[in-house]
């Protein structure tokens, strides 16, 4: 059986290979990050049930973990002053010290070696990597605002507004998670500063309204009030309800395809902006979403692009999205109480609009602009029939 060796080795120990994992007192590790929250808001009721309700909601993380910012073995940046005739010295072949040292079956253990390793602070390890720092920090402020009435004279709604604007660091968690939107992203990894811009998930305005209607027809109701029993049975007693979602859509996250040619060591490169970039609202904004694509550039060679990790001026499409239902109760008291069957007509994505997903934001990718697929479903229509008893 093979046994772990421990710290049996010493300093020897991993030589030649690549270390993960948690390093103690590393950047400030062993920070804990910490959230900050304060709020306010009033409430007042208003003629007819109605209930308004405003808040302010104030957010700020400290010393969050900082996705893709655990690489403690990287060039110092003194190299970012260098020529490109210095920088490729970096990439030439020397004489390797640890020949010898360490076993030839890593790729430490050749005669030779590239320049740039012997200049890393780590010079016998190809990779150093701890967890990611908590170096990160991130601030939100929202507006918020709900009106909501109450269920009487058969109607009851829910009206909900959002403005806000949430700022980070990094938008991707500890071990570079990116379900939470957003994409590792650090260019420079002696200023992670540069990275600070727009949450990925950032959306400044969202709006939901949701309500459900008795509708004025049938016996005793503003429409039907005399009618016959059997037609009452059919035309009467039918309600509706609705979720309506609109939103503006997420900050662009601007790349280069294939990462460009970044310093060694550094992360891949962003574009270069020339001008602000904006969206193109015309019918042929699948094939062309950019307005004006000659803004973004590509940068020189092993320069630090100057785009910020997201664009605020142009956005994925938003969502306009309404699902409703019909439904109608038909009591049948007396065969029993309480049983009643319930027909339910729901429309999913009611009005068919479409929502399409971001267009393709790496330039020299061969589909800049691009949108090339759909975020949702056409209209879908679903009918059902409960008996209750």
């Amino acid at each position: 059986m093979w046994l772990p060796p421990g710290s049996s080795l010493g300093k020897l120990a991993f030589v030649g290979e690549s270390i993960h994992g948690p390093i103690r007192d590393a950047k400030g590790l062993n920070a804990t990050p910490y959230e900050q929250t304060w709020t306010f808001g009033f409430q007042h009721e208003l003629p007819a049930g109605i209930v308004l309700e405003t808040n302010y909601v104030g957010k700020k993380g400290t010393r969050l973990y900082f996705g893709g910012a655990n690489d403690l073995n990287h060039l110092g940046p003194e190299i970012e002053g260098y020529s490109h005739d210095q920088i490729s010295d970096l990439q030439t072949y020397v004489p390797n010290p640890f020949y010898g040292i360490i076993s030839s079956d890593t790729s430490l253990g050749a005669a030779e070696v590239q320049k740039s390793q012997l200049m890393l602070p780590h010079p016998q390890y190809t990779g150093m990597y701890g967890i990611a720092f908590p170096v990160a920090n991130s601030i939100y402020h929202a507006f918020q605002l709900r009106v909501e009435k109450r269920f009487s004279r058969g109607l009851q709604f829910l009206g909900t507004y959002t403005f806000s604007k949430s700022i980070d660091d990094s938008s991707v968690t500890h071990g570079g998670l990116t379900w939470l939107g957003g994409r590792i992203s650090l260019q420079d990894p002696n200023n992670y500063h540069i990275e600070r811009g727009l949450s990925g998930f950032d959306i400044p305005h969202v709006v939901g309204l949701s309500y459900v209607w008795e509708l004025p027809i049938g016996r005793n109701k503003a429409i039907g009030r005399n009618w016959h029993p059997l037609v009452d049975t059919i035309l009467g007693g039918w309600k509706t309800n609705g979720i309506w979602s609109f939103s503006n859509g997420f900050p662009i996250e601007l790349g280069l395809s294939g990462g460009g040619t970044p310093l060694p060591t550094y992360g891949g490169q962003r574009p270069n902006l020339a001008g602000t970039l904006t969206r193109n609202n015309g019918a042929d904004f699948r094939d062309s979403y950019f307005a004006n694509p000659e803004v973004v550039q590509e940068p020189a060679l092993y320069a630090i692009g100057n785009a910020p990790r997201t664009l605020g001026s142009v956005r994925s499409p938003g969502i306009n999205n309404a699902n409703l239902s019909l439904l109608k109760s038909f009591a049948m008291n007396k065969f029993r109480e309480g049983m009643h069957l319930e027909f339910r007509a729901e429309f999913f994505n009611a009005f068919n609009h479409p929502q399409f997903n971001g267009p393709d934001a790496d330039l020299n990718s061969g589909s800049f602009g691009v949108i090339s697929s759909m975020a949702n479903s056409a209209r879908e229509v679903q009918l059902a029939l409960k008996f209750y008893w």
